[in-house]
């Protein structure tokens, strides 16, 4: 019985860190935001800007509940692998416009347009840059398909 017991305290200290930050994930939305379920599962994508010597390549989850984990690999032109970048943060859909705000980018707001296109991949055109001397650029991610079991 005493075996049992001594998990308690660490049970609990799971229980709050889990409770707390189901609340704060909620306090980093407006409090208008939608979720969007067209928008909610696996999307791949790649962007190379033009004055940038790094190309990304990344895989997106976007939960129902607006919880958003990307996995970056970055590349160099020649396509030589360089490293990695994992972000988290919250997306979110309103006034005709996508949303993805990143506390592990200093909980930088990306506004974007989107347009779905024929083939159910997805085309987001960035409306706003919190950083200075960013250009503007469009991508497209595609749905990853899931297996059939």
């Amino acid at each position: 019985m005493i075996h049992r017991l001594r998990f308690l305290p660490a049970l609990f200290f799971a229980i709050v860190i889990l409770f707390f930050y189901g609340c704060a994930s909620q306090s980093y939305l407006p409090k208008n935001a939608q979720f969007d379920d067209t928008f909610v599962g696996i999307w791949r994508g790649e962007l190379s800007l033009e004055n940038s010597k790094v190309k990304r390549r990344w895989k997106k989850k976007r939960r129902p509940d607006g919880v958003l984990t990307i996995n970056i690999g970055l590349y160099s032109i020649d396509d030589t692998y360089i490293g990695r970048e994992l972000l988290s943060g919250f997306w979110w859909v309103q006034d005709n416009h996508y949303f993805e705000k990143l506390p592990t980018l200093n909980h930088q707001v990306i506004a974007h347009k989107y347009e779905f296109q024929e083939d159910g991949s997805l085309k987001l055109s960035v409306q706003t840059q919190d950083t200075e001397n960013r250009e503007a650029y469009s991508f497209i991610e595609h749905r990853q398909e899931q297996k059939q079991q």
